[in-house]
């Protein structure tokens, strides 16, 4: 439809820093985004991939992922925190989840995460359970 069809901005990428070739031909970041981005492509829900997004408080962030549920046009932003045993990047994963909630995008509504360490790595049934459980496919 016209949310599939319209254009939008993307982060700017090379395969240099998104080194990982998804099912769908783009780049991503992580080998997390790719099984992601392959899950979504897979059950042909429409998203974007660090597609640009205004906040009403004037921030700019790339959420990793854009989904569309088609069903209604609800929109729902995706992000993988995938290094969680790092101090430094826990604390900016905190700082960007309460950065949404600020701007009226919460967890138990538009705000869909996924988390890991590397002791506990994605488990993508989990992640492709939470996209149907949403009426996303």
């Amino acid at each position: 439809g016209q949310w599939v069809a319209a254009s939008w901005s993307q982060k700017p990428a090379d395969p240099e820093t998104n080194p990982f070739l998804t099912d769908h031909g783009e780049h991503v970041r992580s080998k997390s985004e790719l099984i992601i981005a392959n899950i979504l492509f897979r059950l042909e829900i429409p998203y974007r991939y660090e597609c640009r997004l205004r906040l009403p408080e004037g921030q700019v962030l790339h959420p990793d992922f854009t989904i569309l549920r088609r069903k209604d046009g609800k929109v729902f932003y995706h992000e993988h925190f995938g290094m969680m045993d790092d101090p430094g990047y826990s604390q900016d994963a905190v700082s960007r989840i309460q950065l949404y909630e600020r701007n009226g995008i919460f967890p138990d509504d538009q705000l869909l995460m996924s988390f890991e360490t590397k002791n506990t790595p994605l488990r993508p049934e989990l992640i492709e359970e939470m996209y149907l459980r949403l009426e996303l496919a």
